[in-house]
């Protein structure tokens, strides 16, 4: 690049509009040029609208210190004089944010934003430049809505994301099972620690393992889910049965007659969100297919046959 961006920082006196500030210090691409807030700020030099809120772990920048905080709002019009594009690191309500970036960007003026406001936005692309750069193309339709020929607005993800999203995404090509339990924890994880919830994790399945195996040793018992088909597969002494219902209709009407849900749609999701749960376990813990037919001994239908004709069958079985 010839010629550096000019760029400014909206909301840079905070604490994330600081960090841009130490990020963009003597950048190879881009020039900070301004630095705009809220009325509280404006008209006063960055270190003194700054002072004793300064969060970064390092000095403050040179350049910075004596530039004049411009107001968002009121010098809208200079400050688009003046920039290539903005970084917005405002805090403000979600509402406020997202007419605040509409302004700009109508002005010709694009911006990359920091704010969750518009990640949502059908048309505003939610960029990590290692993982989804092709997003951008969904530009060109945001342009015409907005009416623009150079103005438009990208967003960041969260935090939790733009962490372990590009680890994820640079081992999409393999096998989910081979990429290892651990990454799959940290993607249920995020926001944890997740290292030390990994090994709580581990001790209450390995614990649980340990126990079904001691039940069984006992004598007879029965053992629902838990990934015990696989933990007892070895005993010769055992039966492992799948009970499931291929009527999905019939499934929603009967949680929504005992699971206190209101609405039809709200059963289908329960249903839905437990499904996932338990495929999801099953198959963490054992690199198996939760309802893979090869898995059980039995397998009954409550759509063709009712709980009572199910468990009748059930004990026939066993006593064979």
């Amino acid at each position: 690049m010839s010629e550096k961006l000019k760029v400014g920082i909206l909301g840079g006196t905070g604490m994330v509009g600081q960090r841009f500030i130490t990020l963009l210090e003597n950048h190879p691409w881009f020039d900070v040029v301004l630095v705009a807030a809220s009325g509280r700020s404006a008209g006063r030099l960055y270190e003194e609208a700054v002072e004793g809120r300064w969060k970064m772990q390092t000095p403050m920048p040179e350049f910075v210190k004596k530039m004049s905080v411009y107001d968002m709002d009121k010098d809208f019009d200079e400050i688009v004089s003046k920039v290539d594009f903005v970084f917005c690191a405002v805090n403000m309500p979600k509402n406020e944010i997202k007419a605040l970036e509409e302004r700009y960007a109508k002005a010709e003026v694009p911006v990359v934003s920091n704010n969750s406001a518009n990640r949502w936005t059908p048309d505003v692309p939610m960029i990590l430049p290692e993982v989804n750069p092709e997003h951008t193309k969904v530009i060109e339709a945001q342009k015409k809505r907005l009416g623009t020929t150079r103005g438009f607005i990208a967003v960041k993800p969260n935090c939790s994301i733009q962490s372990y999203a590009p680890a994820l995404a640079a081992l999409k090509e393999f096998d989910e099972n081979k990429v290892g339990s651990f990454l799959y924890n940290i993607a249920m994880m995020a926001g944890y620690n997740q290292y030390e919830n990994m090994v709580k994790i581990n001790e209450i399945f390995y614990g649980m393992k340990e126990t079904i195996k001691n039940l069984h040793a006992e004598g007879p018992a029965v053992f629902i889910g838990r990934c015990s088909t696989e933990i007892l597969k070895s005993c010769e002494d055992v039966v492992t049965v799948f009970v499931r219902c291929s009527d999905k209709e019939k499934r929603v009407q009967r949680i929504f007659d005992k699971e206190n849900v209101d609405t039809m749609q709200k059963a289908r999701r329960l249903m839905d969100r437990k499904d996932w749960g338990r495929e999801r376990y099953f198959k963490f813990w054992t690199k198996k297919d939760w309802k893979d037919e090869k898995n059980y001994d039995l397998i009954l239908d409550t759509a063709k046959f009712s709980l009572e004709e199910c468990s009748e069958i059930l004990l026939k079985r066993m006593n064979e």
